[in-house]
């Protein structure tokens, strides 16, 4: 299963913005994500599903809502490597779609190298 977290776009939309900085690996967007769109949705899917997440895309910019704490994509990354570190799972590959350059380099630096791709 695929996870996509974005609080606008759907998985169509990063295989146009990534053709260029992907290259091949862009084709990954135009296969079935589960999508969600906020922190809280995020955490909640992860809880439940984490052992059949094979891919996770993270987006940097989330829309910041008082009820979701103003949490973004970073925050999503910190918590989704530490509660895989706490059940000993490995983690699904990562990929990072995120526009915002900031926003890439924070998640990237979350997650090990070769995991990662964005």
């Amino acid at each position: 299963m695929k996870l996509y977290l974005d609080d606008q776009f759907m998985p169509v939309g990063s295989y146009l913005l990534l053709a260029q900085r992907m290259g091949d690996a862009k084709e990954i967007y135009l296969t079935e994500w589960t999508i969600v769109r906020n922190y809280n949705t995020f955490v909640n899917f992860v809880s439940e599903h984490y052992q059949e997440i094979t891919h996770v895309s993270f987006d940097y910019d989330l829309d910041v809502d008082i009820d979701y704490m103003g949490k973004n994509g970073l925050d999503c990354a910190l918590w989704f490597k530490h509660f895989y570190e706490e059940k000993q799972h490995p983690l699904p590959k990562i990929y990072i779609h995120s526009r915002n350059q900031f926003g890439v380099q924070y998640i990237w630096n979350v997650f090990p190298f070769p995991t990662a791709k964005y």
